[in-house]
């Protein structure tokens, strides 16, 4: 019976290859980055799909029967995201929701909303339109 080495071409070629895959992932883009350039990348990002989440959330607020609140997707006919700039959106848009005698009405609304900080959202301005 041969006693030799166990491993074969095979297994020295993949523990070669993880060896040089993880040493090859290891770069610059792993560095952590500064505060400053984590600022500069969010206020390039767009965000208008957030918004557009958010501001749903305020005008549920102002609704009789929040619970009732059917929102249409941000890309359909009637809704508009418009960046202004600086990571503020111009919406205008519309639910279908129930008033207070539960009849399920279409109410359009217009707002403006700024994402104030990574995460932290200000709603500036909100009309609802009946």
């Amino acid at each position: 019976m041969a006693s030799g080495n166990r491993f074969g071409c095979g297994t020295i070629f993949f523990v070669f290859f993880v060896v040089a895959v993880i040493g090859g992932s290891c770069s610059k883009q792993d560095e952590p980055q500064t505060m400053e350039q984590k600022i500069t990348e969010w206020k390039s990002k767009d965000n208008s799909g957030m918004a557009y989440a958010v501001m749903q959330d305020y005008v549920k607020k102002r609704l009789k029967s929040p619970a009732s609140a059917d929102f249409p997707w941000s890309g359909e006919d009637g809704v508009s995201i418009v960046p202004l700039g600086d990571q503020e959106y111009r919406i205008l848009g519309y639910v279908d929701a129930q008033n207070s005698f539960g009849a399920k009405l279409r109410t359009r609304y217009i707002g403006i909303i700024k994402n104030t900080d990574m995460g932290q959202w200000q709603l500036k301005e909100l009309a609802i339109l009946e």
